[in-house]
């Protein structure tokens, strides 16, 4: 379900993505810090819903401030006086990165603190360079899918679970570490890429092949 009418979705976007454009370029700390008060402020909840109405403060350079409420006049001088300049390449990547989370947020309904639980900036730089080109929708369709895989249950956790062990009881059971298992279960590792011997003694385990317990 969508947080607002789709009618205010333009001026959304607009928005945040000349937000995130400016504080790019004039906030001392950068985009990355901007987007983390962002995420966490009084602005963003009012895009949550159901039933948002979105304070867009009437421009982008408003909304920052908004987010930056107490700086100094000093501070805001020095802000709207000082630019940094990226290079051609990154040009418009924080303008597009404002805009495909606005986007995202309203064609998910989650409130923009979730979302920078796994869309930190780095993963937002990398879909800027990797789809920078693609439709908005196509793009936001694929952070979900992959979220969704990242969070799904893994093999080994599936098969744990049916063995009614504990991580504990598999650590002592199969002789690999607490801590691998627990990786693995986490995708902090990757299992298909770990010692044969040791998704051996796994498998041996828990009654499984090998294959079994392998991500697709």
């Amino acid at each position: 379900m969508h947080p607002y009418p789709e009618e205010l979705l333009p001026a959304t976007m607009s928005a945040l993505g000349k937000a995130f454009d400016f504080a790019d370029k004039h906030l001392p700390e950068g985009l990355a810090s901007f987007y983390e008060l962002f995420a966490c402020s009084d602005v963003a909840r009012t895009f949550d819903g159901p039933d948002a109405h979105p304070d867009l403060n009437g421009s982008g350079i408003q909304l920052v401030l908004s987010v930056c409420e107490g700086v100094s006049s000093e501070g805001l001088d020095l802000m709207l006086m000082s630019e940094r300049r990226p290079d051609k390449g990154h040009r418009e990547r924080a303008k597009w990165c404002g805009t495909l989370l606005a986007y995202h947020q309203w064609d998910t309904g989650a409130a923009f603190r979730a979302i920078s639980t796994y869309l930190g900036i780095d993963e937002l730089f990398s879909l800027f360079e990797e789809r920078g080109k693609e439709p908005l929708p196509q793009i936001s369709a694929h952070i979900a899918q992959t979220l969704a895989i990242r969070t799904a249950p893994t093999r080994l956790h599936h098969y744990r679970a049916e063995a009614g062990l504990t991580q504990h009881g598999l650590a002592a059971a199969s002789g690999v570490s607490l801590r691998s298992i627990q990786q693995y279960e986490q995708r902090k590792k990757d299992i298909n890429r770990a010692q044969a011997r040791s998704v051996w003694l796994l498998s041996q385990a828990l009654g499984c092949s090998m294959e079994d317990l392998l991500e697709p």
